[in-house]
């Protein structure tokens, strides 16, 4: 679920479809998107999945899935005044309209306003009675790239393709745990051996992987093993926090490279990184899917659970941009005491 800031107006249909793939970070299908909306603007946006082949159509209607769904989006519209929803469906009509039905029966109980149901295949959408989900009227084209000028100030990113793609870019690259877990072994060995103090290296390393992403590359497997170690330490983690700043891609584009490739035990601290970097760049999705994988490596993980938190409660990217300012205002301070 995201809440968008009230910054575009919406005066049509396509205006909806075009800024719906935007905010969740990906061209839905097979899908039914909720969105509350108030004063012609989007605030709340969730999206479920929906069947699709025959058998899975013959278990749906999931009536408890639905009012789940709308349960939470209940709770939100309260806090923002939001009693009017546009219901989209995305996917073969059968499943669609049965979405309708439930979503249409579903909003009365909770005392929610079904102003639209849309469905959507490809270049075209249909709009469907509130009342009477069955009845459709004629299709319309529409531009589903269409969007926000990208030189607007915190528009939201172009969606990826699809949604696999989106968690592709968090995913774990299964052919380098090997040589990585190697890696880190020898790392872990060496720093052993030695004797010193880890933060400074940590920092350090943290700089050096940073003008190696500026550069457009990756770190090789000794770098990425040593910068995975030493982020275990909490200082380091949070110089690295404080160096992920404003809307830099190349951050972001580090803290992904380490989470696909970091072997287990190892994951969190630049999942967490990677999903820091994705809320400040207005990333909500790939923020939550990084997060997950930081939870999945390290449930207990305080700074992953926080973030989950943040996501949750659809904080807007400015609250990580003054976190990371604090977080070097901190690191200042310590060091003119040093």
């Amino acid at each position: 679920m995201s809440d968008a800031q009230p910054r575009w107006q919406l005066a049509s249909v396509p205006d909806l479809l075009g800024m719906v793939p935007r905010l969740l970070g990906f061209y839905p299908s097979d899908s039914g998107v909720v969105v509350g909306v108030r004063d012609a603007c989007i605030r709340i946006v969730a999206r479920l999945e929906l069947p699709t082949d025959l058998k899975q159509q013959a278990a749906f209607p999931s009536a408890d899935r639905i009012a789940a769904v709308l349960h939470h989006i209940a709770a939100e519209c309260a806090d923002d005044d939001v009693t009017e929803l546009v219901v989209l469906g995305y996917g073969e009509e059968a499943p669609v309209v049965n979405l309708f039905d439930l979503a249409a029966a579903v909003a009365t109980v909770r005392g929610l306003t079904v102003m639209q149901l849309v469905r959507v295949t490809g270049e075209q959408y249909i709009e469907h009675d509130p009342q009477h989900p069955s009845d459709t009227g004629a299709p319309a084209s529409f531009d589903p790239h269409a969007g926000p000028d990208p030189a607007v100030p915190e528009a939201p990113r172009p969606p990826a393709p699809d949604r696999a793609t989106l968690a592709a870019a968090v995913a774990p690259l299964e052919d380098a745990t090997a040589a990585m877990e190697a890696a880190i072994l020898a790392v872990m060995a060496r720093f052993a051996a030695a004797d010193g103090d880890a933060v400074p290296v940590g920092r350090a390393a943290i700089e050096a992987a940073i003008r190696v992403s500026e550069r457009g590359s990756v770190l090789d497997d000794d770098a990425a093993a040593e910068l995975l170690v030493l982020l275990h330490d909490v200082q380091v983690r949070d110089h690295a926090l404080a160096r992920t700043a404003g809307n830099d891609q190349r951050h972001l584009h580090l803290w992904l490279d380490l989470t696909r490739r970091a072997a287990p035990g190892f994951v969190a601290v630049p999942a967490c990184l990677a999903a820091f970097a994705a809320w400040q760049t207005n990333q909500p999705m790939l923020a939550r899917l990084a997060v997950d994988r930081a939870l999945h490596d390290d449930p207990g993980n305080r700074l992953a659970k926080l973030i989950h938190l943040a996501l949750a409660l659809d904080a807007p990217p400015e609250l990580a941009q003054q976190i990371t300012a604090r977080l070097r205002a901190s690191r200042d301070q310590q060091r003119d005491q040093q």
